[in-house]
């Protein structure tokens, strides 16, 4: 019974990721007049990737282990609870340099030997995830950024930056070579975002 209760407590606090939102306050957004009326919350990227993962996984090259890639997507940005959902972009609106990459890093790793403390099946899910150690991990990295980019678009309207734009296309394709499945599914993601974009600011 004490793992009930202690499953009950980790649960409680998993709740907190329903009501971090992503993206608020990162620099691309500043850029704009307007933010949006709501952002997705951390729960709501993690339910898409892990029915991503679902769906995807039939199709990919090689066998996979469906349920590793569901829990993994379902647990991997859980340590934001405790971090916060950090811009991976500077200033300027490039990537973050790698010295900025790597403090961010070593916060999630403390921030999840917290949230996962007691829950050592967990934390190695999350810690295979960061290190892309299986295939599975690189899968769902690569859905993770396909995720985020097509949230970016909505959220958005359509109606972005080009530079801002461009830098979606870029992030999905990056990681989608990973395996040909994902490849089909980023361009085809694409074309269905292009249809959507309209240049900020430009009538």
């Amino acid at each position: 019974m004490d793992d009930i209760k202690s499953l009950a407590q980790f649960v409680l606090r998993l709740g907190d990721a329903k009501r971090l939102e992503r993206f608020r306050g990162m620099h691309y957004y500043s850029m704009y007049e307007k933010e949006p009326d709501r952002y997705d919350s951390v729960a709501d990227h993690s339910w898409r990737l892990a029915c991503l993962s679902m769906l995807m996984a039939p199709k990919l090259s090689q066998r996979v282990d469906m349920m590793k890639m569901i829990q993994i997507a379902l647990m991997h940005d859980v340590p934001e609870i405790i971090c916060g959902d950090s811009s991976p972009f500077d200033e300027d609106g490039g990537l973050q340099s790698s010295d900025n990459r790597l403090a961010k890093a070593e916060m999630e790793r403390r921030a999840a030997e917290e949230v996962f403390e007691g829950r050592g099946d967990l934390f190695d899910l999350w810690e295979e995830y960061e290190a892309r150690e299986s295939f599975e991990s690189r899968v769902v990295a690569a859905l993770d950024k396909i995720e985020a980019s097509m949230e970016v678009v909505w959220i958005r309207d359509g109606k972005m930056f080009v530079k801002h734009f461009d830098f979606c296309k870029a992030y999905m394709r990056k990681y989608a070579s990973v395996d040909p499945a994902v490849e089909v599914l980023a361009e085809e993601v694409i074309l269905i975002i292009q249809s959507k974009f309209e240049a900020y600011g430009e009538s």
